[in-house]
């Protein structure tokens, strides 16, 4: 006579944290055209090449629990440098506010990749495949 077998229902709750902290610095440079559009207003178009440094950390914890049975975790961290080359397009308006001063809002997109960093199996992509920036500011000029 086989065997019988019986098949129970144990609750398990499991958790789960991914983290993913770090500072990106960037730079850039390419020529520009400069178009005036009115005698105190001028955009500027620009393209050119960039390059971006990446300095992350991932850490990340596990913890499985199933009431009498077991408890079982694993953690990890890494911190990793990266250097990511680019391509930037970028459009500026300049708003003469007197002789010196002027008001300048600017629009730029840059293509820099993915950066991607593994622990004990497990990683964070980084995608920086399109970098949106908006700045705005004041110049004064020497």
């Amino acid at each position: 006579m086989p065997g019988s077998r019986t098949i129970a229902t144990v609750p398990a709750t499991g958790t789960v944290l991914n983290k993913l902290d770090g500072s990106l610095y960037g730079m850039n440079i390419g020529p520009f055209i400069e178009f005036p559009l009115h005698d105190r207003v001028s955009l500027t178009l620009g393209g050119g090449l960039g390059m971006v440094y990446v300095n992350n950390t991932y850490s990340f914890s596990e913890t499985v629990v199933v009431p009498g049975v077991v408890t079982a975790s694993r953690s990890g961290r890494v911190s990793n440098d990266d250097w990511l080359f680019s391509a930037i397009a970028r459009a500026n308006l300049y708003v003469a506010l007197s002789q010196q001063w002027s008001w300048e809002l600017g629009f730029a997109y840059q293509y820099a990749g993915n950066s991607r960093t593994t622990v004990l199996g497990k990683s964070a992509n980084l995608q920086l495949d399109g970098i949106l920036s908006l700045n705005t500011g004041l110049n004064y000029a020497f």
